[in-house]
């Protein structure tokens, strides 16, 4: 059982390519699928993070659960229940947990 706390949108990318009449690229398109609910957390955050110039920065990663289904993107967009984006993320690690028919993702 998910104790809903968030939704993710998984990214998906078409186009692209070379055109075959110019043998130039093709711009490629971005467009984000339907929401998902999920249940995320935050295992590690930072506030204090600091780039090799000084500047701050908040270093954060999410772990999220979401129902049995094929995740087949590299990136998706983290929401919380109120419709704040928390971010796009690059996917890390997927792990399909069969024995609860989830899969747990980190970003």
């Amino acid at each position: 059982m998910l104790i809903v706390n968030g939704h993710i949108e998984l990214e998906k990318v078409s186009g692209g390519g070379i055109d075959p009449e110019t043998g130039y690229p093709k711009q490629a398109e971005t467009v984000w699928g339907k929401s998902l609910p999920c249940q995320f957390r935050i295992p590690k955050m930072d506030m204090r993070a600091r780039t090799s110039d000084g500047s701050s920065f908040k270093d954060v990663s999410y772990e999220i659960l979401v129902e049995w289904g094929r995740i087949d993107s590299e990136r998706l967009r983290l929401h919380t229940v109120f419709g704040e984006i928390l971010g796009e993320f690059k996917i890390i690690r997927i792990m399909p947990l069969r024995e609860v028919s989830k899969v747990k993702i980190w970003v």
